[in-house]
């Protein structure tokens, strides 16, 4: 059997890891001196609670042994594994994760560098556990990965650039002047890392742009997809923009979930988006 290991940035719905057995290894948020471990220690929730009072929160990728835990644990039960992780160019996960691979077992143990994040690390899970369901060896379905991450597409709307500006993942936004009021920048993951696409004066326009940005996406590719909506403690904003889209295209999979602490702490409260996963058939 082949199971599924991911990084607590991988957004899918819970009941979905839970019934997939899918391992999932915890980043760490650092708040004051302590390091927590992200959806264990603190939620989604309580972070985002504690950015809008203004504490200044840290990310930190797991440590080797957390993996090396995991690794043995599953070996030992005579099972193969796939790792799926948050995009290397963005975190130090996938080299940690190598690691740890090294220690355990080489021949036992594949890494995969999703180049995503949140529900675009779902989706790459997703098709992989129905890879492994139809019975495909570890090494057909890892030839097939860079077929599937090509057909992801994720849009991300910031209520605010503060918190991304600070943590310097989008080089563009560092061109713009942070006291300009409103802006609210809309991004799209690219090679790896998020790329700045267009930027908008006011929530009202952003909403609107991401949710046009999204019908065009689906119109243009004319496939069967699958949709995420992923949010950061903006539920009701999130909603709107789901069944907006969902009155005007039926996808054959759906579900809507707040993305972890670790990713929020650069996306920062109010942020969300949409990602798409186009199907093809003969995969």
């Amino acid at each position: 059997m082949i199971r599924i290991v991911v990084d607590s940035s991988c957004d899918l719905p819970d009941e979905f890891i839970k019934e997939k057995q899918i391992e999932v290894v915890p980043l760490y948020l650092k708040v004051d001196d302590k390091f927590l471990k992200d959806r264990i220690d603190i939620t989604p929730k309580e972070s985002f609670g504690l950015m809008r009072k203004g504490y200044k929160l840290f990310t930190s990728q797991p440590t080797v042994s957390d993996f090396t835990k995991v690794y043995k644990k599953i070996l030992s039960a005579g099972d193969e594994i796939i790792t799926v992780l948050i995009t290397g160019k963005g975190s130090g996960t996938v080299n940690v994760a190598r690691i740890a691979m090294e220690e355990v077992s080489k021949d036992k143990i594949s890494i995969v560098d999703s180049t995503q994040i949140s529900g675009g690390i779902g989706f790459v899970v997703k098709k992989i556990v129905s890879l492994i369901e139809q019975g495909l060896p570890r090494e057909k379905i890892l030839s097939l990965v860079d077929r599937i991450i090509s057909n992801i597409h994720l849009f991300i709307a910031l209520d605010t650039i503060k918190f991304t500006y600070a943590g310097g993942r989008v080089n563009d936004i560092k061109s713009f002047v942070t006291t300009v009021l409103n802006i609210k920048p809309i991004l799209i993951m690219r090679d790896g890392l998020p790329r700045l696409l267009r930027v908008v004066r006011g929530r009202k326009k952003s909403l609107k742009f991401i949710t046009n940005l999204v019908l065009n996406k689906i119109k243009e590719e004319s496939r069967k997809f699958e949709i995420a909506f992923l949010h950061a403690d903006s539920y009701e904003d999130v909603s709107k923009i789901r069944e907006e889209i969902l009155s005007k295209v039926k996808p054959e999979f759906e579900f809507t979930k707040i993305i972890g602490s670790a990713l929020g702490v650069h996306a920062g409260p109010g942020a969300l988006g949409v990602c798409i996963y186009f199907r093809e058939e003969e995969l």
